[in-house]
């Protein structure tokens, strides 16, 4: 059976062996379509070095240990404004956690300096993207495990598409400070928004607000909203100050009182995705809280999200279309590491490796 519908979004399945791309059709309604993917590294250095190395790579234990695939030479093009193409080892990696992990390993193999490896850095939504030829909110279509982008293309140009788009505010008690996950909740809602740029959404606008006070327990409360949550069945969650605040309330909350919370579409449990760090940008030192991820829905936190915030929803999809990549990763990065993600679909579209640690100091 064919689904043809808008790209919402694409991340790995659970095992890291395929991606999941998640179309909304026409009437609103989301599907998750499971395709066969797998990562390829690769490799470049001199060509007895390159023969020693896939020899090495075709040994039994080596190909369980890392999970690979097929391994093989090939011509490519090794960095832009050069037409000259080059020999690489190109390996393909079943698992996509193993990706990195092998990446060290042939680095440390080759004491760091007799091979130069390519295709590491980039996100696997970005390169399965641009392998099929897709991008984030335009009309695609899945048939038999391939994914495509629909008719001539007509139709992706203008307003994007009618997605569904609620706010998640949370309120805490007010006697408690400082505001922590611990500080029990007084309230939940949640409101539509329609979004400048947006095609109305197909379905029925609502407001939901949840009292704590209303139920006789906390796990009540809290089965009250996932109910709530799958009715509305939204495509976008946008919160302020969700990765902070929120997620983790909601996350300390249902795993202190035992309710599995799924604000996404799958039936993975509420949970963090990337860890927190601090980074240095702009002669600035920031502190990045850890990102919470829902798959089969956007999470986007505009308190989290500098994109978001200066160019609204609207401004942050242009973004994720130009860079192919996942709008929820996108939200969170600086302008920096965006136009680095541009650089990087570019360099793809143009057939040339993109390179490991690029920007490492020479």
């Amino acid at each position: 059976m064919m689904i043809e519908g808008w790209l919402l979004d694409v991340h790995e399945n659970d095992a890291a062996t395929g991606m999941v791309a998640w179309l909304i059709d026409r009437q609103g309604k989301a599907h998750a379509c499971q395709l066969e993917w797998a990562p390829k590294l690769h490799i470049h250095g001199t060509s007895s070095s390159l023969e020693h190395l896939e020899h090495w790579l075709e040994q039994p234990e080596i190909v369980q240990r890392f999970s690979i695939g097929e391994c093989g030479l090939r011509r490519a093009q090794l960095s832009l404004g050069q037409s000259d193409s080059h020999d690489v080892l190109e390996v393909e990696v079943l698992c996509s956690r193993f990706l990195k992990g092998l990446a060290q390993h042939i680095e440390s193999r080759g004491d760091f300096h007799a091979y130069s490896l390519y295709s590491v850095d980039a996100h696997h939504a970005q390169r399965f993207l641009n392998d099929h030829g897709c991008v984030p909110f335009h009309l695609v279509t899945f048939e038999d495990g391939h994914l495509q982008p629909a008719g001539d293309g007509q139709e992706n140009v203008g307003e994007f598409p009618g997605f569904s788009v609620i706010q998640l505010d949370l309120q805490l008690e007010a006697n408690h400070a400082p505001v922590s996950e611990f500080v029990p909740i007084h309230s939940l809602s949640l409101t539509f928004l329609h979004e400048q740029g947006f095609a109305p959404s197909p379905n029925v606008k609502e407001q939901v607000q949840l009292h704590r006070s209303s139920f006789p327990s906390m796990s009540e409360f809290l089965m009250a909203f996932q109910e709530q949550i799958d009715i509305l069945d939204p495509d976008v969650i946008v919160t302020r100050g969700g990765d902070q605040r929120i997620f983790p309330c909601l996350e300390h909350h249902a795993s202190l009182h035992g309710i599995r919370l799924r604000l996404g579409r799958s039936d993975e449990e509420l949970c963090r995705s990337t860890d927190e760090r601090t980074v240095h940008s702009y002669g600035q030192t920031l502190h990045k809280y850890g990102a919470y991820f829902t798959k089969g829905r956007l999470h986007l936190d505009f308190s989290n999200s500098f994109i978001v915030r200066e160019g609204g929803l609207a401004g942050l999809f242009e973004l994720a279309q130009h860079s192919c990549q996942s709008a929820q990763i996108i939200s969170r990065l600086s302008p920096g590491s965006v136009i680095s993600a541009i650089q990087m679909r570019v360099a793809m579209d143009d057939g040339v490796l993109v390179p490991w640690k690029k920007n490492r100091p020479e």
